[in-house]
């Protein structure tokens, strides 16, 4: 296989399907590493500090410190993640206008808009719904170790910020779905 053969076979928008399909699905599985499988999870099944039941105890402000080394690392990333989501959609719906005049071409386009929708939603509810449960987090765990915070109540807040971020995990399947559905489509 020649590299021009390769080439020929980057087009433009199959560039803006595949960059969709890279964005969307790290927006996905980075979302649901954190929420289902990874370090949330990992918090709620230890023990409180208080029950010293042994020694993975964590306390309330611990919980809420090792959430927000998890939240500060992945802000930026599912930041990055979203917007080019929404460039990758939006230039893959423009590209489906100029290229296929079709009906292929136009349901690619709309497909492309609809994930371009989805992902451009997910900061708006980030910030009007997720934001101030998150911002209680991050207070709690500014804290001194030693602070009157009960783990239960952390731990609340926790729970709270799993069911939130479940819009963001069906979004993110909904955008990987619009991606995979363009990549079949050419």
């Amino acid at each position: 296989m020649s590299v021009n053969y390769i080439l020929s076979l980057l087009t433009p928008l199959r560039i803006a399907t595949l960059s969709a399909t890279v964005s969307s699905s790290a927006f996905l599985f980075g979302n649901a590493g954190c929420s289902i499988f990874g370090p949330v999870p990992y918090i709620l099944q230890l023990p409180p500090s208080s029950d010293k039941a042994d020694g993975d105890a964590l306390s309330a402000v611990q919980r809420a410190k090792l959430w927000a080394y998890m939240y500060k690392g992945a802000m930026p990333v599912m930041i990055a993640m979203l917007g080019s989501s929404v460039v990758a959609f939006s230039t893959a719906a423009y590209l489906f206008s100029y290229v296929d005049a079709t009906q292929q071409g136009k349901t690619g386009k709309t497909v492309a808009i609809i994930g371009a929708v989805i992902s451009a939603l997910v900061p708006p509810f980030t910030v009007f719904k997720m934001a101030p449960t998150n911002k209680i987090l991050l207070s709690v765990a500014a804290q001194d170790p030693g602070s009157e915070v009960h783990a239960k109540y952390v731990d609340r807040l926790l729970v709270k910020w799993r069911g939130l971020h479940l819009y963001r995990e069906v979004a993110g399947v909904a955008m990987l779905g619009c991606a995979l559905t363009l990549c079949n489509m050419h």
